[in-house]
């Protein structure tokens, strides 16, 4: 089993708010899509950095999804959720995670 994590920024990639509602659309759908894939997700604020363009460092809070799944096609999924981060959310990139680890018992 391989946990899996994707995470859901705050901030534009221009550093300006993503408006409330549409962030909260965007995370139900990946929580949505994973708990379906996986059978459920564990959530967590965190703090990001990142460098924009400008050169200027940007700091947001970020939520990480976090899943725990056999599948071999989990990371492909992943994948297509990271696109549809960085579609809706003017995002460069979506980071996420992959670690043979963990056990459920």
């Amino acid at each position: 089993m391989k946990r899996y994590t994707i995470t859901v920024p705050s901030l534009k990639r221009n550093g300006t708010p993503i408006f409330k509602e549409l962030r909260a659309q965007v995370l139900n759908h990946v929580v949505e899509a994973l708990t379906k894939e996986a059978g459920g997700t564990t959530m967590y604020t965190a703090t990001g950095t990142y460098e924009m363009a400008t050169g200027t460092v940007a700091t947001e809070p970020v939520t990480v999804v976090e899943v725990y799944a056999k599948t071999a096609t989990m990371r492909v999924k992943l994948l297509v959720l990271a696109d549809f981060i960085k579609r809706e959310l003017d995002q460069e990139a979506v980071f996420i995670t992959s670690k043979g680890v963990g056990e459920l018992v």
